[in-house]
């Protein structure tokens, strides 16, 4: 492979799994592919990421917190709502926090394996790895496999092989300018996650919406407007709209949305625009795992966790029921339960920490 820049054809063979990104998918869009190769070709892509990564380090975007050592998305959550929470502690009762929450479609699957190339060279990967990528991304077929059935062999015109070290890698490279428009305390990315942040003086910008002129649907009677051209979000989202066309990937305007973080009194509303199409303004979401709501407390957040603990449940019991050991079903609740309870702990209430806590005593009871 090393002296002759060329990458087995055997090792470029992708067992494509569907995952499911939701509960009874309804269309291929429901659905993620995870690309399953050959072992030989883990352990020396291996090799290869450590090769790449020491070359790109310091050129990598300090706001990606996606699979860089020692940070995770507890990271990400806790620098974004510190982040927040520092821009209305320290500014009056005039101001919010836009934050929008930018979601690209089937991302890897879109990539351009030239334009990866072009961007391992600026980046400064060693020239005696890139004919080797350039071998790796060439020529790459899949089989779909799926409960013990496969698929015929495709040609994969392009994309990267999510599932794999070096798919990340290219999409890590690919990606790594796409908010460059944004202050860099101000970006906050997990992989394919996008979230940027705007402080808003609101004195001065609020104004009064013509009802005469245009009927609206989403803004109130007594709510004040605040235009989206008087707001540097609707040009952080112009200009990743211009990457995203230059880049050939494509925006998922339906799960690209906004949220608004303010202390106000004033009640405001604007319009957020990306390709053409209005962003929704949402109250809460979910974002890198975590419910997050624009009232920045958690209890969304415990409610969800707690149905999710409590939904394993059923396996504890009927693992009970068919003997298997108290140490075994233990070890199991750890893995499988405890391990969801154990978020964002320092920051609850009394009552949510006394629901978290009551899924374990409920758990002990049916293992004990």
């Amino acid at each position: 492979c090393l002296e002759k820049y060329h990458y087995p054809k055997p090792w470029k063979h992708e067992w494509v799994v569907p995952a499911e990104k939701i509960s009874n998918p309804a269309s291929i869009k429901d659905l993620r592919k995870i690309s399953l190769t050959s072992e030989f070709s883990l352990t020396f892509e291996g090799i290869i990421k450590d090769w790449i990564m020491e070359d790109i380090a310091p050129k990598i975007d300090t706001s990606q917190y996606g699979n860089q050592k020692g940070t995770s998305t507890e990271h990400l959550m806790v620098n974004l709502m510190d982040m927040i929470l520092k821009l209305l502690d320290n500014n009056n009762n005039c101001s919010a926090v836009i934050a929008s929450l930018v979601d690209w479609a089937a991302a890897f699957d879109r990539q351009d394996p030239t334009l990866a190339i072009q961007k391992f060279i600026k980046m400064g990967v060693r020239p005696s790895v890139i004919p080797l990528l350039v071998s790796y991304l060439t020529d790459r077929q899949m089989q779909v496999r799926f409960n013990g059935a496969y698929s015929g062999t495709y040609k994969l015109p392009g994309g990267g092989p999510q599932g794999t070290l070096l798919g990340l890698i290219e999409y890590f490279v690919q990606s790594n300018d796409n908010a460059d428009c944004v202050e860099p305390e101000l970006r906050f990315k997990f992989v394919d996650d996008l979230s940027v942040l705007e402080l808003v003086m609101l004195g001065g910008l609020l104004c009064e919406y013509n009802f005469k002129q245009n009927v609206a649907n989403d803004i109130g009677i007594d709510e004040q407007y605040v235009p989206a051209t008087s707001l540097k979000t609707q040009q952080h989202l112009d200009n990743i709209s211009a990457w995203t066309t230059q880049n050939l990937m494509k925006l998922n305007t339906d799960k690209t949305n906004y949220m608004v973080f303010s202390r106000s009194e004033k009640e405001f509303a604007t319009r957020l625009t990306l390709d053409g199409n209005t962003i929704d303004r949402v109250e809460e979401t979910k974002l890198v795992g975590v419910w997050l709501t624009t009232w920045l407390d958690w209890e969304k957040n415990t409610r969800e966790i707690c149905k999710k603990a409590y939904a394993r449940m059923t396996m504890i019991t009927k693992l009970k029921y068919v003997g298997i050991s108290t140490d075994d079903l233990l070890h199991i609740y750890i893995l499988y339960i405890r391990s969801l309870l154990e978020y964002w702990h320092s920051t609850l209430t009394g009552d949510m920490t006394h629901d978290i806590e009551n899924v374990q005593k409920v758990c002990l009871k049916v293992i004990l």
